[in-house]
């Protein structure tokens, strides 16, 4: 005998609700367009849809009760209903008959509704990164619409400094530090003007190091501007800035901390694709203002001159550079400090030590040289060298670096290893303007380095440096730092 769907329905009230059809029917109407109130099965069909969920129709919303039942739809039906039932009823001998007669059936339709199941995720997913899309094109039209870029940066990090790292007594400075940097600048459109301008943390008077120590007392942080500038671009090639501006002079911070804003006037010179193997060559000229206070006896200016060439031979680059820095009104140098206490005012200049000679001038020649050699599309090796001298000196007038580093920061996941070798004597520069971890000239360092990009804007950091002053070899200084870089 074949079974009808009618004959089926009650079957499974019987099954799952002994007595149900004693219950009355719900007032309101059954949702199948093909079976009336007045029909034998209609509380039937009505217990099992307000009961158990199970709504047994098609999808045009009729019940086709006549109709036989096929084995696909019988255990679908079987499905459904294990489904609904809790683990603990799942055991008896006639549930366990129906789960083998229709196994395959069954299975064959997990599979299906697992696969529906996944499809929809993959909806939800393409959803969610549309909508992440359309963000970011909405953000992005946004920033069309206005004539500058807004960016910054935000640092966290940990540096410990002693003499011993493994004495405690020996800690020079344990201390959390915080950096922020709030950057406005014009696109650049081909326009004939360009301007910026860059909110920093830091105090104010020391040039070389914007990170300010979590915990003084409570002391508000200090805040500034250490960028605002014009740059008129009369030609393609050439820029003539005024302003305080990004530092451009140093190819590694042995003349400057990367941090120094140089402010005065620059003008740049900038060509590329000259030949096929030269990519690009530039001339700077700038002209720089320390000083301009007769309270502090002179005035103090640098004035500078660097050449720049890149060279491409895939797949290894070579960047070339020569320079020369000269300094006027060096005295103020060493006696702004000292003036300045003896009229009761702040420092003039603090952070890096005063290593230089009293007196000694500074006309200052620098070469550099990179290698890079691009041993896979994301793993690049590059060698650096970096030398300075001072001729205005007659001793210890020589600085160098060098530099192996494997890897870079481009995509998520991205690393980079890093190992310098720094020797920096007293008059090799001017010592307030250095590299800050350095605290000055008269030293020799050596400084590994390891950086790990975590998301798009986010970078870890860890670097240990151990140096020594080289008028006194046996004054070792560690210095460990980490933490995290978070660019928006």
């Amino acid at each position: 005998m074949t079974s009808t769907r009618y004959l089926l329905s009650l079957c499974l009230l019987l099954g799952s609700a002994p007595g149900a059809l004693a219950v009355e029917p719900p007032a309101e109407t059954l949702a199948y367009t093909d079976v009336s109130p007045t029909h034998w099965a209609y509380s039937a069909l009505t217990q099992l849809a307000e009961r158990h969920g199970l709504k047994l129709g098609y999808p045009d919303g009729s019940f086709r009760g006549e109709q036989a039942v096929t084995r696909y739809e019988m255990a679908a039906l079987i499905l459904r209903l294990l489904q609904k039932m809790p683990a603990a009823e799942q055991q008896g001998a006639e549930i366990e008959a129906l789960k083998t007669a229709f196994a395959s059936e069954i299975s064959a339709l997990q599979s299906a509704q697992d696969e529906a199941l996944n499809s929809v995720y993959d909806r939800l997913d393409l959803i969610e990164v549309q909508a992440m899309e359309q963000s970011e094109r909405l953000r992005s039209d946004w920033q069309a619409q206005l004539p500058f870029r807004l960016s910054g940066d935000f640092g966290v990090r940990y540096e410990h400094l002693a003499s011993d790292i493994m004495d405690l007594d020996s800690v020079v400075s344990s201390t959390p530090q915080t950096r922020l940097t709030l950057s406005l600048d014009s696109l650049d459109q081909g326009q004939p003007f360009l301007y910026g301008a860059r909110l920093s943390t830091g105090d104010l008077r020391n040039p070389a190091n914007p990170w300010w120590r979590l915990g003084d007392f409570g002391a508000r942080v200090g805040v500034g501007l250490d960028r605002f500038f014009v740059t008129w671009r009369p030609l393609q090639q050439l820029e003539l800035t005024a302003g305080k501006f990004a530092n451009l002079y140093s190819n590694s911070e042995l003349l400057m901390d990367l941090d120094v804003q140089p402010e005065g006037a620059m003008q740049r010179l900038h060509f590329t694709d000259i030949l096929p193997f030269w990519s690009s060559a530039s001339l700077l000229l700038g002209q720089s203002i320390f000083n301009m206070n007769g309270l502090y006896q002179d005035n103090t200016f640098m004035l500078s001159a660097k050449g720049d060439s890149r060279f491409d031979f895939a797949p290894f680059s070579l960047e070339l550079s020569a320079a020369y820095h000269h300094y006027l009104g060096t005295d103020a140098l060493y006696s702004a400090n000292q003036i300045a206490r003896e009229n009761n005012l702040a420092a003039r200049v603090i952070g890096n030590a005063m290593n230089n000679t009293e007196g000694s001038g500074f006309a200052i020649g620098n070469a550099f040289s990179a290698l890079t050699w691009q041993i896979t599309p994301t793993l690049p090796l590059r060698l650096e060298a970096d030398y300075l001298r001072n001729f205005a000196a007659t001793e210890r007038n020589q600085a160098l670096q060098a530099k192996v580093s494997l890897g870079a920061l481009r995509q998520p996941g991205d690393w980079q290893l890093a190992y310098f070798f720094k020797h920096l004597e007293a008059d090799a520069s001017v010592s307030y303007f250095v590299e800050d971890q350095l605290l000055g000239t008269d030293v020799s360092a050596h400084e590994g380095q390891v950086a790990l990009k975590l998301w798009e804007q986010t970078t870890w950091f860890l670097s240990y440096q151990y140096s020594s002053r080289l008028s006194a070899p046996d004054s070792n200084r560690h210095t460990l730092r980490t933490g995290f870089h978070q660019r928006f």
